[in-house]
């Protein structure tokens, strides 16, 4: 690429050579450190080459030396667009004047991106950079080694692990690797674990502390599980218990399931509208008048113009009117028990806490009545039953 755009600079002309030797020739011009481009032989005794104007006078008097004749192709590049320009001193600035924009537009940092930002905030990572030079409508040449930037920009973000600083043509892209952290523990104080229910305990996990209880053993809210107090005689200390307690506990339930479900659905019939923004406000150019019905959800669809990263303060909304009605759908009494008993299924495990788990359910009493299906449930859960409880001076 970097050659294509020399030769275009310097101007090239195609040329082509006859008789003679040519391998001679060809040594010749390297050996003159004239760079021969695209050799390509055509027949035993013609070849076709490119060649820039300042080492074609050198080359053709090696080709009078090596009794080759020479042909010219084609002429290319800025000298021949220039001279073929003539007087049109204005048309040849001009053209120049682009390319310089041009070029001038690519030395110009336009966006810069942050990635790998967590818990640092991007508007400190931004901040850091734009002390630096690193900023848009900055100039590249302005800025120093990456490898520099990268360093000074580590040093000045506590937390980060390393920062990568990536040139991209206008573009920067900041890559953040940040820090891993031991996570802090609390500190606790002295305390007992105790039994939140009445239950029968399955399962008995210390952590710390001494256990009191066993499985099999029967407690009641409020019987230590898992003691504080560590030690023997007067050599007692007390430290924060730890640990899971696993227990049986019994939960009653009443439960109301009526045999008609009632449930929301959609007509088909819809009413849309839509507005333009322009900044703060909104101009609605379809969708006038009333819907035509009384009862209906509404979704709405913004969209706003977006250059590159930067969002504009110009689009469109789209709200969208949806009928709705309210259907009733019969059950049968085995339907209605079933989704019942789910419903208290989930909320007796949503309140017993993670990891708990129905062992048994009895059904105690079951009635239809008025449309609906009363049942009360004996749920029997197996679940953390400890809680915490301070060690008081004196215990």
């Amino acid at each position: 690429m970097r050659t294509d755009i020399r030769f275009f600079l310097k101007g090239s002309v195609d040329i082509e050579i006859r008789g003679g030797e040519l391998e001679a020739v060809l040594n010749d011009a390297a050996a003159a450190g004239l760079e021969l481009k695209d050799v390509r032989r055509t027949s035993p005794d013609k070849a076709t080459a490119a060649v820039d104007v300042p080492a074609f006078f050198p080359l053709a008097a090696i080709l009078r030396r090596r009794r080759c004749r020479l042909r010219i192709l084609r002429r290319r590049g800025l000298p021949f667009v220039l001279r073929r320009a003539g007087g049109r001193m204005f048309f040849a600035a001009g053209f120049a004047g682009f390319v310089f924009g041009l070029w001038l537009l690519g030395q110009v940092i336009w966006t810069v991106d942050v990635a790998g930002a967590e818990r640092i905030p991007e508007s400190r990572v931004r901040a850091a950079a734009a002390e630096m030079g690193i900023r848009p409508l900055a100039w590249k040449f302005g800025l120093d080694a990456p490898g520099e930037l990268s360093r000074r920009l580590t040093a000045l973000l506590p937390g980060a692990a390393w920062i990568g600083v990536d040139v991209q043509g206008t573009r920067v892209l900041i890559r953040v690797v940040e820090q891993t952290l031991p996570e802090k523990r609390e500190r606790l104080s002295p305390r007992h674990l105790v039994a939140g229910y009445d239950a029968v305990v399955t399962r008995v996990l210390a952590e710390r502390g001494r256990p009191a209880v066993r499985p099999g053993d029967r407690v009641r809210k409020g019987d230590v599980l898992v003691s504080g107090l560590v030690g023997d005689g007067e050599r007692v200390a007390a430290v924060p218990a730890e640990g899971t307690v696993m227990g049986l506990v019994w939960h009653e339930y009443d439960i109301v399931s009526p045999l008609e479900h009632r449930h929301k659905v959609y007509t088909g019939k819809r009413h849309v509208k839509r507005w333009l923004v322009f900044g703060g406000r909104a101009l609605q150019i379809a969708g006038f008048g009333d819907p035509g019905f009384a009862r209906y959800e509404t979704s709405v669809e913004r969209k706003v113009l977006a250059w590159r990263n930067r969002t504009l303060p110009f689009g469109t909304i789209r709200e969208e009117l949806r009928e709705t009605e309210v259907a009733g759908v019969r059950v049968a009494a085995e339907e209605a028990r079933a989704i019942g008993l789910t419903q208290a299924r989930g909320d007796v495990l949503r309140k017993a806490g993670e990891g708990a788990v129905i062992r048994a359910e009895n059904l105690l009493h079951e009635k239809i009545d008025g449309g609906k299906v009363y049942m009360k449930v004996l749920f029997e859960v197996e679940q953390d039953i400890s809680t915490e409880r301070l060690i008081v001076q004196g215990e």
